[in-house]
C-alpha cells in the first residue's frame, strides 16, 4: 500500500509545517507599538505587512514553508502511485499528526472531546482502508 504510506507521510509533514509556521506565527502577531517609536507608513495602514515582513525572514517559519512543499511533493508522489478517491480521504489524518504538535506547543493536555475525535477519525480510515478494493457481493453497481 504504497500509495497509503506516501499520503501518511504526507499528512505527518504538512501537520508538522503548519505546526512550526503556527508557532512563529502566533509570536510575531502585531502589536501596537508605543508612541515615541517611528512605525513605517505602510505598518500603520495595514498592521498585518509588519508581522509578513518579520515571518518571511523568520528560519523556522521558512522551514515550515520548507517541510509543507517537501509534503506537497509526497502527496503528488502518492497520487501518482493511487487513486484520488484512496490518497485523499487518507489525507484527513494530518488532524491527527496536528493533536501532539499542538500538546508539545502548549503544554497542555488535549480536551476529551479532542481524543474521542481522533479516534473517530482514526477508526473511519482504518476501515476506509480495510474495505478498499472489496467488491460488492452482486458483482458491480446498480
Amino acid at each position: 500500500m504504497l500509495p497509503v504510506s506516501l499520503a501518511l507521510l504526507a499528512a505527518f509533514l504538512f501537520a508538522a509545517g503548519a505546526s512550526l509556521q503556527q508557532q512563529v506565527g502566533r509570536a510575531s502577531l502585531p502589536v501596537t507599538a508605543p508612541p515615541h517609536v517611528p512605525v513605517r507608513r505602510m505598518h500603520r495602514l495595514l498592521p498585518i505587512t509588519a508581522a509578513l515582513s518579520h515571518l518571511l525572514r523568520h528560519p523556522v517559519w521558512l522551514a515550515g514553508w520548507v517541510v509543507n512543499g517537501v509534503g506537497f511533493g509526497i502527496q503528488a508522489a502518492a497520487l501518482h502511485t493511487g487513486s484520488v478517491a484512496l490518497v485523499q480521504p487518507v489525507m484527513v489524518t494530518q488532524l491527527l499528526f496536528t493533536v501532539p504538535f499542538a500538546v508539545l506547543h502548549t503544554h497542555s493536555r488535549p480536551p476529551r472531546a479532542t481524543l474521542l475525535s481522533g479516534a473517530a477519525i482514526f477508526a473511519g480510515v482504518t476501515l476506509f482502508i480495510a474495505k478498499w478494493g472489496t467488491s460488492s457481493p452482486h458483482g458491480g453497481a446498480d
